[in-house]
């Protein structure tokens, strides 16, 4: 099967991804500018469908790859290394006992790095999965896409009647979202009417802003239940972005954005904490300052990637095209 190579959606994620966590700093310092709250709310809104592109992406990439035994272990080596070094670095950011390492390697201690956690679980699993998934047809892929915005649906439910459910189904969704990052390229030739897929995406990203924004604005306390990862609109309006750049938009050019991936998403966090520790924002242009932090954590990031990645290779062996 001919594989997926839109490294433009690698660099879409990646932004987006920096672009919530920036946003959900601002949005829960300043809720008192009502500009500025709207502004960051549809940020967010937008970002929220940034880890389910990653997985999806990974998802594609992983189950694409014929793993030999050494590769497999190796990766997981330096997969699992990444999380330990970047856990260190933050518990000294925040001045926290080292002797706690090893609980906070079972306990993120950024959402980040939990993010990055459950990345580390499907790989693990992605050799299971890879047999399990070259034999599903187009319509069973329908039923898995059915399945996961029905588990998408009840979660969104779940959290607005504010109950907990008996079975977690989180784990289901990632993996369905592993799952279709696969299929939908597989089978991305079934799917038409691309312009509708962006009329969704519009349509349920201004719906999802503009109610979150009302619901937070009346309860005096940011309500995002339809922006979680985990809920329908986010999803939908995932799997249509998704689409959309899997049979529309690509280039070559944006190669490099897939291999450095992880550890930019890592290293953008560590840096934006350090800025906050040492740069008092509340003084400025706050819609100026989420652009240029932006800017700046995304091109910084690439730049100290590219070195720990030579170090990893260096350090561990072979050559990280993961």
């Amino acid at each position: 099967m001919k594989k997926n190579k839109n490294y433009t959606l690698y660099l879409i994620a990646i932004i987006l991804f920096i672009l919530k966590f920036i946003s959900n700093y601002f949005l829960g310092s300043f809720t008192q500018i009502k500009s500025f709250y709207m502004f960051s709310i549809f940020c967010i809104s937008l970002g929220s469908i940034s880890d389910i592109i990653i997985i999806m992406l990974c998802g594609n990439y992983f189950l694409n790859k014929e793993y030999n035994k050494y590769e497999y272990i190796t990766n997981i080596l330096k997969f699992g290394l990444s999380i330990m070094i970047f856990t260190i670095i933050n518990i000294l950011i925040d001045k926290l006992p080292i002797k706690d390492t090893f609980y906070y390697l079972f306990n993120p201690i950024s959402s980040t790095i939990k993010f990055l956690d459950i990345l580390f679980i499907l790989y693990l699993i992605s050799p299971l999965l890879t047999d399990f998934v070259k034999n599903i047809n187009i319509e069973k892929t329908k039923i898995i896409i059915c399945i996961t915005l029905l588990f998408g649906l009840i979660n969104l439910i779940s959290n607005f009647i504010n109950i907990n459910m008996i079975f977690d189904i989180n784990c289901l969704i990632y993996i369905g979202y592993f799952l279709l990052g696969y299929l939908f390229n597989k089978y991305s030739e079934n799917f038409k009417k691309i312009k509708l897929y962006i009329i969704i995406f519009v349509i349920l990203y201004i719906y999802s802003s503009i109610i979150t924004f009302f619901l937070s604005n009346h309860s005096l306390n940011f309500t995002g239940y339809l922006l979680n990862t985990l809920s329908i609109i986010p999803m939908i309006m995932a799997f249509c972005i998704y689409v959309f750049f899997t049979k529309k938009v690509n280039s070559e050019k944006l190669k490099f954005t897939k291999k450095y991936l992880l550890y930019t998403l890592l290293i953008s966090q560590i840096l934006f904490k350090i800025l906050l520790k040492n740069y008092n924002f509340r003084n400025n242009n706050y819609i100026i300052y989420t652009l240029l932090l932006l800017i700046g954590l995304v091109l910084v990031s690439f730049i100290i990637s590219f070195i720990f990645i030579k170090i990893s290779d260096f350090v561990i062996g072979g050559n990280s095209e993961d």
